[in-house]
């Protein structure tokens, strides 16, 4: 490795920080969103979306 290279891996290490802290920002507040949306819907309508996800699922029994 050269000395060059050792000299810019902590600025490119806290360069990657940097990216990953701001991806999670954009992650969590997608999340948040999301939670909003879900607990301002209409819970009939919830209901009958877990009984699709149910029906449908591959971990469901076969008879």
């Amino acid at each position: 490795m050269t000395t060059l290279s050792r000299e810019k891996l902590p600025e490119r290490a806290e360069l990657n920080t940097e990216k990953h802290r701001a991806a999670t920002r954009k992650m969590d507040s997608r999340l948040a969103e999301i939670a909003l949306v879900m607990l301002e819907s209409d819970p009939e309508y919830l209901n009958k979306q877990d009984l699709i996800s149910t029906e449908k699922s591959p971990l469901k029994k076969q008879s």
